[in-house]
């Protein structure tokens, strides 16, 4: 009698186990970095901030970042790819920017950061001389699909520097931007 009942516990414990695997992964599925590196690349169609940015000629970015000039219209239609090499690029659109010569400009370098919930950002484009190294950002990924990524950059300048005559006042806060995947 004992043994058939040490043999149902046994039994019912396997089962239990069975029961809580996880299945295998979809082999089908795209991972995060195929995914993110997407050879069409991504269009920045939404871009939030919260609490409003002061732009550099003291006027103020309310929310809306596309459309509050932060970015320039020449800017609007670029396209930003994450390389499998880690370099992070934008491809200039139609309308380039005054000074904008070929086809893209290297912005710098990117990871993933814990457990690719991350991605982490080292913006060669933007050289700090005073403290001698490159801008950082890291992004806190809300959403990456085929179609949508979504990213929450907490923004903290506040350790930099008193600003001089038209430069951007210290900031804190966070700016959520949303890309389309490019058609």
């Amino acid at each position: 009698m004992a043994f058939a009942l040490v043999c149902a516990i046994s039994f019912s414990a396997c089962k239990k186990e069975e029961e809580t695997k996880k299945p295998d992964p979809d082999p089908t599925e795209k991972t995060k970095f195929e995914l993110i590196t997407q050879a069409k690349g991504w269009e920045l169609t939404q871009a939030i901030c919260s609490p409003d940015y002061q732009l550099n000629d003291s006027s103020w970015c309310n929310f809306d970042l596309l459309s509050g000039g932060f970015f320039w219209d020449c800017e609007k239609d670029d396209v930003y790819k994450f390389l499998e090499n880690k370099s992070f690029i934008r491809e200039f659109g139609v309308d380039k920017c005054t000074g904008e010569t070929g086809t893209n400009e290297n912005m710098g370098v990117w990871a993933f950061l814990e457990n690719e919930e991350h991605v982490r950002f080292y913006m060669t484009a933007y050289y700090d001389e005073d403290n001698a190294k490159y801008m950082e950002r890291v992004g806190i990924i809300k959403e990456l699909t085929e179609t949508t990524l979504k990213l929450e950059v907490l923004i903290d300048e506040t350790d930099e520097p008193a600003p001089t005559k038209g430069e951007v006042f210290p900031y804190k806060g966070t700016f959520i931007l949303t890309f389309k995947v490019k058609n």
